[in-house]
Formats: C-alpha cells, sequence, structure tokens
C-alpha cells in the first residue's frame, strides 16, 4: 500500500506500506474532479476555501495539496458550470471509495456566506474528521481512462442559519460527467405570471423513478435527487424564456415536476407544496433532454 503527496513539480512518495508493488507494472488512468452547486435562495455567496484534496482507494491515500488556496464561491457554478479541484492527473487504476476535501475556516473569511445586503458571515463547516469533508460515494479509474468526477454541493440541503449564525452540512452528490445527461424544463411564461413564481419561488423538482408523487425536501428516501431554480432569459426584441436546468445526472428514468412553492420548502421539515405539472423524462448520456412544463 503506498501513500503520495502531490505538490507542484511531481508526486512525492511519503510513505511505503507492505511493499504491494513488488515487481508489478503500475496501471494507471487520468482523473480530474470538478465542483459544482445545486442553488440555494436568500444568500448572493456561498465561499469556500479549498487548501487541497485526498482519495482513498485499494492502494492507499493520495494527497493533493494546493500552492495557492482555491477560494470558490459555489453560486458561480450552477446549471452545468463547474470548476476544477483536481487535475487532469495520473492515478492507480482501480476502485475509489472516498474524497476527502480540505476546506480551511480558520482564519476570518475563509469560507463565508454573502448576503444580498453585501454583509458577510462566517461559515462553519461540518467536517467528517479533523481534516476535511470526506465524501464516501465510491467510483473507479480504469487503466488508461480519463474519469471527470463531479461533486454536486446542493446547498438547499446543506446550508442552514440560526439566529445569524451560518452552517454547512455538506450533502454532496457525486456524478460521472463522462456518462450523465441533463434535464432543461421550459416553464410556460403563463405559469411564472404567479405572484409566488415571481417572487422567487419557481423550483423545478427531479425524482429517480417514473411515475413519482412529488414531495417537498423532508431527510426522507422520498427526497428528489436535485432541485434547480426556473431563471429567466430575456433576448431583446423576443419573449423572456424560463428555465430550469439540471445537469449531471445518471442514465434513466426521471420523475420531473414544477412548483411555485420552492421557497417554502424547508430540508429536514414536511411542507405541503402545490406542484402545478410533472412529466416523466428519459436521461441519456451527454444528452440534453428539452421538455415543456406543463406538458
Amino acid at each position: 500500500m503506498i501513500q503520495f503527496l502531490k505538490r507542484a513539480g511531481g508526486w512525492v512518495l511519503v510513505a511505503s506500506l507492505a511493499g504491494c508493488l513488488g515487481n508489478d507494472v503500475v496501471k494507471s488512468g487520468y482523473l480530474d474532479i470538478r465542483v459544482t452547486d445545486a442553488a440555494v435562495d436568500g444568500v448572493s455567496k456561498v465561499v469556500l476555501k479549498f487548501t487541497g484534496i485526498d482519495l482513498h482507494s485499494d492502494d492507499g491515500t493520495q494527497t493533493f495539496i494546493y500552492d495557492t488556496p482555491k477560494q470558490i464561491n459555489l453560486l458561480e457554478y450552477t446549471s452545468g458550470r463547474f470548476e476544477v479541484l483536481l487535475g487532469p492527473v495520473e492515478v492507480p487504476a482501480g476502485n475509489y471509495d472516498w474524497v476527502r476535501l480540505r476546506i480551511e475556516t480558520s482564519q476570518v473569511e475563509d469560507s463565508y456566506v454573502e448576503l444580498a445586503d453585501a454583509t458577510k458571515h462566517e461559515l462553519t463547516v461540518q467536517r467528517t474528521d479533523n481534516i476535511g469533508v470526506k465524501v464516501t460515494q465510491s467510483f473507479s479509474v480504469s487503466k488508461d481512462e480519463a474519469r471527470s468526477v463531479v461533486l454536486d454541493f446542493d446547498l438547499r440541503k446543506s446550508l442552514t442559519e440560526s439566529g445569524g449564525e451560518y452552517t454547512l452540512n455538506p450533502v454532496i452528490r457525486v456524478a460521472d460527467a463522462n456518462t450523465s445527461g441533463r434535464i432543461r424544463s421550459f416553464i410556460n411564461p403563463v405559469n411564472m405570471a404567479d405572484p409566488t413564481c415571481m417572487d422567487g419561488g419557481a423550483m423545478v423538482y427531479i425524482y429517480p423513478g417514473q411515475g413519482v408523487a412529488p414531495t417537498d425536501i423532508s431527510g426522507s428516501v422520498l427526497d428528489p435527487v436535485t432541485t434547480v431554480p426556473v431563471v429567466k432569459f430575456s433576448v431583446e426584441g423576443s419573449p423572456d424564456v424560463y428555465i430550469g436546468d439540471a445537469a449531471y445526472l445518471p442514465e434513466g428514468w426521471y420523475t420531473v415536476a414544477f412548483t411555485c412553492d420552492g421557497e417554502y420548502d424547508l430540508p429536514n421539515s414536511t411542507q405541503v407544496l402545490s406542484f402545478q405539472a410533472k412529466l416523466d423524462v428519459l436521461v441519456i448520456k451527454n444528452i440534453a433532454s428539452n421538455i415543456a412544463l406543463p406538458p
């Protein structure tokens, strides 16, 4: 078993355990790790200071420390946009059972939340251990393969506020950028005229499977796999277009539902939401499924 440390200039061997490689030729592939976000209401920035990343496989733990920390506003990376946290780098082929994100919060404004009025609040990040946030969904890298892994922060489920203090208990979905698709929901402008939609409550909820009865986010197995806000796109001389864009979805069937009550949905508690439309949609890798809601 081997543990590596990666800094600028190449691999540095930190520790070799059990001499397990012997005379075998190491099989390797290429990996990059990206971060994206399912948006949240009520804040204008959610900034995290990343100092490095750890990968754990059957061969041990590889640690990558950035020469310069990456301070990233997650809200800049929604609707399929992403920021690269690692790579592409050459890594041993095999199964990886966790990724650990090294996030710094010790100094003022290392990681913070900014509100619409530009006031900033320090952000407490609930770590898995004393090093960082561990993401335990597994993935594999095959010999000579180029694999792109996406870490999708669900801020609606992760970010909480109490008495002006903000806490991030990260809920992160792992997706494979090479085999994912997306759903773009075009919302009828007539539905968007609803006052609650105009006030920011317009959301699209995505559930795995067909014919799912849509529910709120309550911390149960019935929760949506992701939720996305409906965003208005304006082009001079043309009617406004309203789109909810959900990216990095594994192939398969989904139930897509639209509501104007999204701003009232408080995660890990129960609310009754009114869904105005729903539709079953098949996601195919590397394809954007464009749908109209209501159909």
